[in-house]
């Protein structure tokens, strides 16, 4: 396929304008002084005004060259547009408000229209009968731009869980082969708006996109979206690809550069698609600096071939080392269900509705509330200093439609008006309405409708026990405790017991002390289960256990 004939994939608004409205003139210069007079701190003021003003530059009749120097002129105050925008509608209760909604529609649009335009650029580029040897370096920056505009549209979409647009594949698939039929893939382009890898190619700009799209982004919470994205910018120098598909049982992801979709796995290959053109993706480097990097913590950010800073964490690193050592699909069937599921959320609410709507001081005092109240000289725990314990009334508890069921976990829709700050690997406990018992589950993927949330939740133990944990200090005593569950044995599933924490401090092989308010016990964590950014799960192995010594005027702490 041809140039010409891959830009006609894309579709793009016809040019009808002599003349430029909000600026009166044809003229590139024209357009970069009334963008300076934009107001960078009033960003609805001027988001509003950059969507009105974007699409007539995209509908003016005017050479690439002109257009390009237009685009490149609005670009920083479009994109710094787009971070004030992103800040009303990323990290926000769901379903989004309606005002949040709006802003992410403008944010997304300016971004489209950006990327739309920079298509013209490469369009009329293409179309003519030879792209001369001095508008190559044009070319090459106009197809990087869109490529990296497809993928920013991708990426703030992942960032509210919303699903991406139709066409946006495509759209990128055609500009990845336009650039490999100039044999640009390996050109490199300055980009000054982007965090990391300034300096990259337009084939690591197309895979980094496929990098995040492979990556179960559904799964992640809002904040790691937007540094995965930016790591992937300098990690997909670690990827390669090939024509056709092979028998590698490593290389199971695949693209079809003739459909609107992005990566998937080559189990899924349809009859009709054998014939179309389709890569094969090889992640094998990639993982094993991964498996390196999570092998050796002391070293992090110090591997040659993979750096990460702080703002890395092994969880995230575990969770990609999933996503791309191996297939993963789902096992069991669901099944339809109309019931109503009642739900705490955050591991301080599924301490407290696991341990009978008790608070955490009381529970590790072995006091009931009235008389912690009362006793100022007892041991309060440091975490309730920083985040006061709400009372009873005050935890809420949501309910949320059970769509689906299926062995292991639900899938929940969340239609109310009320805020529900959630994100993917939040921890919450759930019963469905009517059962006295609560199970414990982790928000695995969420999606973003227009008015409601759809979330898939993974059982983690049908009953979760209340503990405090502290860790035991080498040269003696211990840390303040804080909250934790125990998940006990299954020997159906031939489980051993674990015990599931905050995310932080605690780490694998940590000594540690242990209250359930009836015993305190000795022991050690040891391997780690499972994590997200908001909880951990460790096998445990207790050492020593040792009864309460309660004060006189104590109750029963527990039950």
């Amino acid at each position: 396929m041809q140039a010409h004939d891959l830009m006609k994939l894309i579709a793009l608004p016809e040019q009808s304008l002599k003349k430029l409205s909000f600026c009166a003139s044809y003229k590139a210069q024209r357009v970069a002084d009334w963008a300076s007079l934009l107001r960078p701190t009033q960003v609805e003021k001027t988001g509003a005004t950059l969507y009105a003003a974007l699409p007539e530059v995209n509908q003016l009749r005017c050479t690439a060259a002109v257009r390009f120097e237009m685009l490149e002129a609005l670009r920083p105050y479009v994109q710094n547009t787009i971070f004030g925008l992103s800040k009303t509608f990323v990290n926000q209760p769901m379903p989004l408000s309606e005002a949040a909604q709006k802003s992410a529609l403008i944010a997304q649009s300016l971004q489209k229209y950006m990327a739309d335009g920079y298509c013209l650029v490469v369009r009329d580029l293409v179309t003519a009968n030879k792209v001369k040897a001095k508008q190559i370096e044009l070319l090459c920056s106009a197809l990087h731009r869109a490529i990296t505009g497809f993928g920013l549209i991708m990426m703030r979409g992942l960032q509210i869980y919303t699903p991406e647009p139709e066409g946006l594949w495509l759209n990128m698939h055609s500009l990845f082969r336009c650039a490999d039929l100039y044999d640009l893939l390996d050109e490199r382009v300055n980009d000054p708006i982007q965090r990391k890898g300034k300096l990259s190619s337009i084939q690591n700009c197309y895979l980094r996109s496929v990098l995040l799209s492979s990556c179960k982004p559904m799964q992640l919470p809002q904040k790691d979206i937007p540094t995965l994205y930016d790591y992937f910018g300098e990690w997909a120098a670690m990827v390669s690809f090939r024509l056709d598909l092979s028998d590698d049982p490593e290389c199971f992801f695949y693209l079809n550069l003739d459909k609107d979709l992005g990566p998937i796995y080559e189990n899924r290959i349809g009859d009709d698609e054998k014939q179309q053109l389709l890569v094969e993706l090889n992640l094998r480097s990639l993982t094993n600096q991964i498996a390196k990097q999570e092998s050796d913590e002391d070293s992090a950010g110090q591997s040659a071939g993979l750096k990460i800073g702080t703002d890395f964490s092994p969880a995230l690193l575990q969770h990609l080392l999933s996503c791309w050592s191996g297939v993963s699909q789902r096992r069991h069937e669901r099944r339809g269900a109309k019931l109503t599921a009642e739900v705490g959320v955050g591991l301080n609410d599924c301490h407290y509705f696991c341990n009978n709507n008790q608070d955490f001081n009381s529970f590790i005092s072995g006091q009931s509330s009235d008389e912690i109240d009362s006793n100022i000289g007892g041991f309060t725990p440091a975490d309730s200093f920083s985040n006061s314990e709400p009372k009873s009334a005050e935890r809420p508890i949501y309910r949320l439609e059970i769509q689906n069921i299926s062995q292991g976990g639900y899938c929940l829709v969340w239609k109310g008006s009320s805020e529900l700050k959630i994100q993917a690997g939040e921890v919450i406990v759930l019963r469905e309405f009517g059962k006295p018992s609560w199970q414990l589950g982790v928000i695995r993927w969420i999606r973003q409708r227009r008015s409601s949330s759809q979330f898939g939740l993974q059982i983690l133990s049908d009953k979760a026990d209340a503990y405090g944990i502290a860790q035991t200090y080498d040269m003696g005593g211990y840390s303040d405790y804080m909250r934790a569950l125990l998940l006990p044995a299954d020997s159906f599933s031939k489980t051993e017991a674990s015990m599931l924490t905050a995310s932080a401090p605690f780490r694998a092989g940590d000594k540690v002390k242990l209250i359930d308010g009836e015993k305190t016990y000795s022991g050690k964590l040891e391997k780690c289960l499972f994590a997200t950014n908001s909880v951990q799960q460790f096998s445990l192995r207790i050492t020593e256990s040792k009864k309460i010594d309660k004060p006189a005027n104590a109750g029963s702490t527990r039950w």
